[in-house]
């Protein structure tokens, strides 16, 4: 299994999470049959990067424990 990235800086963490986004878009065809979980993927992927913007601690609450 891959090793989980401890995020150190938040701008870059965000920058992450918005490339995801943009490469999902590019899969999402809303008028095909089969891709709509790309949608709800980019749905909960935008909230989690607004929540990421206007969130003051850092890093990951209780991200210590």
């Amino acid at each position: 299994m891959g090793e989980i990235r401890t995020w150190i800086n938040k701008e870059e963490y965000i920058k992450v999470l918005k490339k995801e986004v943009s490469v999902l878009q590019t899969r999402f065809k809303p008028h095909e049959e089969g891709t709509g979980h790309f949608n709800t993927t980019i749905s909960v992927l935008n909230e989690r990067i607004n929540e990421l913007e206007s969130e003051n601690s850092w890093p990951f609450p209780n991200a210590t424990d």
